[in-house]
């Protein structure tokens, strides 16, 4: 994915600080699971990344606006076994 990471938008937000006022995201993270595409569709999968081994605790982090990507081909696909 050329160094790019997938992360979903929870909230966006903005704070002052130094009297600037800067643009946010709240976000959750997502890892790979394959080093290449899946063949039969070409596109990457992915899971949650978790903070605990339980796999109860989403990795959360705020970043700046300015570090986010669209891709604006992106397509998302349910895995049906997971209804």
């Amino acid at each position: 994915m050329g160094g790019l990471v997938v992360a979903r938008v929870h909230a966006w937000l903005s704070f002052e600080a130094d009297g600037r006022t800067h643009q946010a995201a709240a976000v959750s993270w997502f890892l790979r699971q394959q080093d290449i595409p899946e063949p039969s569709t070409g596109m990457w999968t992915v899971l949650p990344e978790y903070e605990d081994e339980d796999e109860t605790q989403l990795r959360y982090a705020v970043i700046g606006t300015d570090c986010i990507v669209h891709a604006c081909g992106a397509r998302l696909l349910t895995d049906t076994r997971c209804a």
